[in-house]
């Protein structure tokens, strides 16, 4: 009873070794086609859509409702020399429409002037942001910035409603 007991104990150690990488691998592939995992995306280089590099992912940002609302990009001083500067994007500029496991870089739908203007804070000035100071700040730079309209929806406004009824 004692050696069925261990051949049954071998089998099952076997059946786990083998059964464990292609429950991983359809778990991996079921991840990629409609989720992308966080740590996916850290240290990835930020490109705007001219394909221009900004800069890497160096965090996200995510709201206590569970949204993540920014992606924060690290740009080193000059030639990787000086201070980082982190700047902040709202997570809907990511495209993330356009991204694969096997890119280098994610895409972000602003351009290099908008980033280098936008607003930006050092390292040690975490819990300004955090604490939601300089949240607003950021967003009201990118509606001011026109950020708000995605010019791939060319809707116009009077398209969204119907004409007025004439009475008779």
């Amino acid at each position: 009873m004692k050696t069925i007991k261990m051949i049954l104990l071998g089998l099952l150690v076997m059946l786990t070794f083998v059964v464990t990488p292609a429950i991983g691998a359809e778990g991996e592939h079921a991840m990629g086609e409609g989720h992308i995992r966080g740590s996916e995306l850290m240290d990835k280089e930020v490109h705007d859509q001219q394909g221009n590099e900004l800069g890497s992912v160096n965090d996200l940002v995510i709201s206590r409702d569970g949204e993540v609302e920014f992606l924060v990009v690290s740009e080193n001083g000059l030639l990787g020399i000086g201070e980082e500067e982190l700047t902040p994007i709202p997570f809907d500029k990511v495209d993330l429409d356009a991204y694969t496991e096997e890119d280098d870089a994610i895409t972000v739908k602003i351009d290099q002037q908008q980033f280098t203007e936008a607003p930006s804070f050092s390292d040690d000035q975490w819990e300004t942001f955090t604490r939601g100071e300089m949240d607003q700040e950021v967003r009201g730079y990118y509606e001011e910035e026109g950020m708000q309209h995605d010019p791939q929806d060319d809707t116009r406004e009077d398209e969204l409603d119907p004409p007025p009824m004439e009475r008779p």
